[in-house]
Parts: C-alpha cells; sequence; structure tokens
C-alpha cells in the first residue's frame, strides 16, 4: 500500500505473496503503481545484477504512468 501511495514500483523476491496482492487488487479494481518480480534465480546478495534489470526495464517503460498496473519479471542483464 506504501508504494502504490507513493506512486512507486515495487521491487521483490517475494513473487508468491505480491503475484496474490496484485492479483486480488486487479479484481477489486485498485491500482498499483508497478511490481518488479526477481526470480528465485537471483539472490538477494547479487545487488548489481538487480540494479541492472531495473535499469533496463526502466529504460524499456520510461514513463511512471505506463507502470500503472504492470508486473514485470527482472530481465537478466549482463
Amino acid at each position: 500500500e506504501l508504494a502504490a501511495s507513493e506512486n512507486r514500483v515495487l521491487i521483490t523476491f517475494n513473487v508468491g505473496d505480491f503475484r496474490r496482492i496484485a492479483e486480488s487488487w486487479r479484481e477489486e479494481e485498485r491500482p498499483h503503481s508497478g511490481l518488479i518480480l526477481v526470480s528465485r534465480g537471483v539472490r538477494h546478495e547479487h545487488f548489481g545484477v538487480v540494479v541492472r534489470g531495473v535499469r533496463v526495464l526502466f529504460e524499456r517503460v520510461p514513463e511512471q504512468a505506463d507502470w500503472t498496473d504492470r508486473s514485470e519479471w527482472l530481465p537478466k542483464a549482463s
């Protein structure tokens, strides 16, 4: 709720819970500000991989308005 109220894209390793939350919000017609899902293959300490993946996504979708109700998997960035 905090990310949505501040119009921020949420980046999470907690894919299971947040996919369910996003689906629930969609059913309630309650918008969110975007969701970036990080797969299990990316370890928490691999911060650089996450930063590069987020950069790729934000280059692909640079406008905040285009992230409304959007969920994306973190791409594998080199």
